[in-house]
């Protein structure tokens, strides 16, 4: 898997879960938070059955702390686009028609040219 790296090339809008490098820092590793959520969960019940066979406590809080870690990850926000600007930032258009027919950006900085992140 290839290294992404920061800051983010104009061409890229989101992030996938994986290596990701600072400027000529090591790589580190990246997890979307719902990959961040399945992870927590597996961990947590990991560590569940490893004390019940009595293994290795330390093993098992450091697994306990990876899990609430990765749980802190937890989306809290809203799901809704933020409404207070249009999601063409070059033409305004609102809807997949407006930017169909009003758009005269190149569709590469944000969510225009009919995109279904346009506003329903």
């Amino acid at each position: 898997m290839e290294v992404t790296k920061l800051p983010l090339p104009d061409s890229m809008t989101r992030i996938e879960s994986g290596p990701i490098q600072f400027g000529d820092d090591w790589p580190g590793i990246f997890l979307r938070g719902d990959d961040a959520m399945a992870a927590a969960h597996y961990i947590a019940n990991a560590a569940d059955e490893l004390e019940n066979i009595h293994f290795d406590p330390i093993v098992t809080a450091l697994m306990r702390g990876i899990s609430v870690r990765l749980q802190e990850c937890q989306y809290r926000g809203s799901m809704e686009p933020d409404r207070t600007k249009p999601p063409c930032l070059e033409c305004s258009a609102k809807t997949k028609e407006e930017a169909e027919t009003a758009c005269i950006c190149a569709g590469d900085k944000d969510s225009c040219h009919g995109s279904e992140e346009l506003w329903p």
